[in-house]
């Protein structure tokens, strides 16, 4: 459960989605359709979440909790589906950054970033082959 493969293998898991959360928290500041559809979908679940009613509101951090860890055995489960959709985020995040730097919306600075974001997927992949989590 916690051998040094894996060990690296969740940081660079906590550093690639830091990262992208990071940078998509920056290119989301300028008004495009990827923050438009962002935003709708943060309203979305918004509302969904002032529709329940107060009991549940009441262990919302808990509901919470159960969720994100649910989320994170299903994701080791099923790594081959996990990590095409971590690849998907970052197709869309860098296009999304292409179009707003080819606007002069965003500086070169950014791409460090964008080069954090591919090489710590490039090792999630190295890593996990050896772990058999991808095939």
């Amino acid at each position: 459960m916690f051998s040094r493969p894996r060990l690296i293998l969740y940081m660079n898991l906590v550093l690639f989605f830091y990262t992208l959360i990071d940078f998509n928290r920056r290119l989301f500041a300028v008004d495009n359709l990827f923050a438009q559809v962002a935003t709708g979908a943060g309203n979305t679940l918004r509302d969904l979440m002032a529709g329940l009613p107060s009991l549940v509101n009441q262990f919302q951090v808990v509901i919470y909790i159960i969720v994100l860890a649910l989320l994170i055995l299903l994701a080791l489960r099923f790594f081959n589906v996990a990590f095409v959709l971590m690849e998907i985020a970052v197709l869309l995040t860098l296009i999304n950054y292409a179009m707003q730097w080819f606007n002069n919306q965003q500086n070169i600075n950014s791409l460090f970033e964008a080069a954090v974001i591919l090489v710590t997927l490039a090792s999630i992949w190295a890593i996990a082959k050896p772990l058999k989590l991808v095939k």
